[in-house]
């Protein structure tokens, strides 16, 4: 009898110690869930496309070329800016060379037959001084006969021949001749058929010996 009662008292202290186990909080599966959770996973910045980076190396390379190019675009409008200075002609006389080169001119067109016009201009087409019996546009002349003085003398040193002395334009009710009085002025005569060639090229010559004297 004695071992059934340990017996009897031996089972329930199991059974409470069961029991007791079995009401204590589980704090293994938590822990075990836990450590199932996925890790975040770390996003890494994605390269920009090779087409971009290519692009933008190309510009960077092309940067040297536009300002090079753009040096030279200078250099050359420099170097057009010299050469049309050295193209100006500085033609600077006092009112009385002027006064006296027209008082020259008028005595040329009244003494030398059918003669209406004369032009003192430079060689780079500004006038000077002019007497005129027509109205005639004398800035317009003085532009064209220069350039045409000039190719006169182009000529010449083309044909191996030494100097242009005159420029004839002999038209259907008139003549137009140019000559030179020095090495920046140029003088016009402009007449109608009236007038003798011959005497027309004397008269202009001596006329252009004179003004070279007046405007030094």
């Amino acid at each position: 009898m004695k071992f059934g009662k340990l017996g009897s008292l031996l089972g329930r202290k199991k059974n409470a110690d069961i029991s007791t186990a079995s009401n204590e909080p589980q704090v293994v599966a938590p822990a075990v869930e836990a450590q199932k959770k996925p890790e975040p996973i770390k996003q890494t910045p994605t390269p920009p496309p090779i087409a971009e980076e290519n692009e933008t190396m190309q510009l960077d390379q092309d940067k040297p070329i536009t300002d090079q190019s753009s040096l030279e675009a200078t250099e050359q409008e420099l170097s057009m800016e010299d050469d049309d200075d050295e193209r100006i002609v500085v033609a600077d006389f006092s009112k009385e060379q002027v006064a006296l080169s027209e008082q020259r001119l008028m005595e040329f067109t009244r003494n030398c037959a059918g003669v209406y016009g004369a032009i003192i201009s430079t060689v780079d087409g500004h006038s000077v001084a002019q007497a005129l019996k027509r109205d005639i546009p004398a800035n317009k002349i003085s532009t064209m006969t220069s350039s045409l003085l000039a190719l006169g003398e182009s000529i010449a040193r083309e044909s191996e021949q030494r100097f242009c002395q005159f420029v004839i334009l002999d038209n259907s009710n008139g003549r137009v001749v140019s000559l030179r009085i020095n090495d920046i002025l140029m003088l016009t005569c402009i007449s109608t058929k009236d007038s003798n060639l011959g005497m027309l090229l004397s008269s202009g010559r001596s006329t252009a010996d004179a003004l070279s004297e007046i405007l030094r």
